[in-house]
């Protein structure tokens, strides 16, 4: 190799070794981490309807992307994102199973990830309910029951999907129960009016939501 070969290699090095630095700052400067973790751990990580990858730390140009996870047996689940640059968020993503005999099938298949999911599902549930309650003091108190109504709680009828959103259930057993219960959230210091009530029982066997 002669010295003009020489000096010509080293030109190219360098040109290559500019560019590659450059690429790191442009990643740097643009764009952010998805910090994604999928039960199964085999899902499909789909961004932007086009880009496909697993769970882990997917680089993001920083914005707004639409990710979907799916795996055959399990119902899809799509949302959208926001990434800012040089910053990491996490998120973490549970596939429900189509159906009874899917789930049987993969528990058996996959007897660590199951215990790791139940484990996973637990936690989660615990940590809901401390949620709740703690936006909420009267779910503490629940249920409240006396000898012609009790005062319980659970899904909201009018927000099913929300599980945040939750209902007061009031069984009563007597014609005056419904005026007793609400007497006794106000002595508790509770307005009924902040919450969606559903009643049933004596007066009205249909249930009814205020």
């Amino acid at each position: 190799m002669n010295k003009t070969q020489r000096i010509g290699l080293i030109v190219l090095v360098i040109v290559g070794l500019l560019g590659f630095a450059s690429w790191q700052v442009w990643l740097r400067l643009s764009h952010g981490t998805l910090q994604l973790t999928t039960s199964p751990t085999d899902a499909i990580v789909t961004i932007d309807n086009t880009q496909k990858t697993n769970a882990g730390s997917i680089s993001l140009v920083a914005g707004k992307h639409t990710i979907e996870v799916s795996r055959d047996s399990f119902k899809s689940v799509r949302f959208d994102m926001t990434i800012t640059t040089n910053k990491t968020v996490a998120r973490d993503v549970f596939l429900d199973f189509t159906d009874a005999a899917s789930a049987t099938a993969w528990a058996t298949q996959n007897p660590d990830q199951a215990r790791e999911r139940e484990a996973q599902a637990g936690k989660s549930i615990t940590n809901n309910g401390d949620k709740l309650m703690a936006n909420d003091p009267i779910l503490a108190r629940l249920p409240y029951i006396s000898s012609s109504y009790r005062i319980d709680y659970g899904t909201s009828v009018k927000y099913p999907d929300d599980p945040n959103a939750i209902a007061l259930y009031i069984y009563t057993a007597a014609a005056d129960a419904k005026a007793k219960a609400i007497a006794w959230m106000e002595s508790q210091g509770f307005n009924p009016n902040d919450y969606e009530i559903i009643y049933s029982g004596y007066d009205d066997p249909a249930a009814v939501t205020d």
